[in-house]
């Protein structure tokens, strides 16, 4: 069952970032018919995604250690393997002012709930999910990039109830059953 909250299309983000030397601004708005929008000195270079795809989250990292920044957007859609709108995970490359498809779509074995990435380190950031588990419970795990697609990198943690998945000051914080939790992404089990 996918959220409330997933089902508008009222989500809208903005994060500026460096491919190649030039700085550009990427957008989302979950109202647009392609609601992904690649900016450069204020023009529209490219854009992406369908808006029934229902985009509810927004990341900028490199998660393959190339040096080059990496889009992840979380979407609403349905998949090869699963048939029905689910939320998943894309990864998006910037190249020559134009987007490029890395890794399309993935709940990441179950429903995932939200994601975030570690700072960066060599060999790409390292992605943090939280997932729904059968019983409901939140589960908390680590992938690192694997060449095409992630790869679990240690154990999870399991709490009746997590959210606000984020990274901040080089920590990976998350709300556990009313209180805050925080860690260094490089002292995960």
């Amino acid at each position: 069952m996918i959220p409330a909250i997933l089902l508008s299309s009222e989500f809208s983000a903005r994060q500026v970032f460096q491919v190649d030397g030039k700085g550009y601004e990427v957008l989302v708005d979950g109202r647009m018919e392609r609601p992904l929008a690649l900016k450069w000195n204020g023009k529209i270079l490219d854009r992406m995604l369908k808006r029934e795809w229902k985009p509810w989250s927004l990341e900028v990292a490199d998660v393959d250690g190339d040096g080059r920044a990496d889009l992840a957007v979380g979407i609403v859609k349905a998949t090869r393997h699963l048939p029905f709108p689910h939320t998943c995970l894309w990864i998006i490359g910037v190249r020559d002012g134009h987007f490029t498809r890395k890794w399309l779509g993935s709940s990441m074995g179950r429903p995932l709930v939200e994601f975030c990435f570690g700072p960066p380190r060599a060999g790409g950031a390292f992605l943090f999910t939280l997932e729904r588990t059968l019983d409901g419970r939140r589960s908390l795990s680590r992938y690192r990039w694997s060449g095409f697609g992630f790869k679990k990198a240690g154990g999870e943690q399991m709490w009746r109830e997590a959210h606000g998945l984020r990274s901040q000051n080089g920590k990976i914080v998350v709300i556990v059953e009313g209180r805050g939790h925080s860690f260094r992404p490089e002292d995960w089990k």
